[in-house]
Formats: C-alpha cells, sequence, structure tokens
C-alpha cells in the first residue's frame, strides 16, 4: 500500500507541494486521479472538464467499489467548484501554486 505524500512528483526533476487535502480515503482500494487547472470562468470549461469528472465521480463507485476519484486543482479553482468535487465524493488536493497555464 502507497502512503499519501504531500509531494506530486512530475518525471524525474520536478515535483508540486500539496497545500490542502479534502475528504480523503486512505481506506480505498484504489484512486482515479485527474487534475483541473486553468481558465475556470471559460464557458467551455465546465463542459468538457468538470462536468465529465462529476460524472464519472458518481459511477466509479458503482463499477469499482471502494475506489474514489482524487482532483489536483491549482489554487485558483474557486470554493464552489471544490464543493461540487466534495459533493460527489472526490478527493480534491490543492496545489501549493498556480498553474503553470501552457495549455
Amino acid at each position: 500500500m502507497f502512503g499519501v505524500t504531500s509531494l506530486c512528483k512530475v518525471g524525474d526533476e520536478q515535483s508540486f507541494e500539496v497545500l490542502k487535502k479534502y475528504n480523503t480515503h486512505p481506506e480505498s482500494s484504489g484512486t482515479v486521479s485527474t487534475c483541473l487547472f486553468g481558465d475556470v470562468d471559460n464557458s467551455k470549461f465546465r463542459t468538457r472538464y468538470v462536468e465529465p469528472i462529476l460524472y464519472n465521480a458518481e459511477r466509479i463507485p458503482k463499477i469499482l467499489p471502494n475506489w474514489y476519484i482524487r482532483v489536483y486543482i491549482s489554487p485558483e479553482v474557486p470554493h464552489s467548484l471544490i464543493q461540487e468535487l466534495l459533493n460527489t465524493d472526490c478527493e480534491v488536493y490543492v496545489m501549493k501554486e498556480m498553474s503553470n497555464r501552457f495549455i
């Protein structure tokens, strides 16, 4: 079993610090992870990125009991969106630094 870390490692050279963790499930059998960052005020952002996460968060426990979605988010994501993710029992990890905005 792997422990939960306060760093999100990317490759061999870069890691990002996790600022806050919400709704962790240490007893889970598995985790499906994704991330949200970028222009959250863009009208297409919700349709393209948020709604699929919410949809899958409702269905994954039925297909894979005791599995959860973990969403890594940049700190600029509004609290209202964090609450939506928590309402579907997602784990939410807020990163310490804002996204690089490369996408």
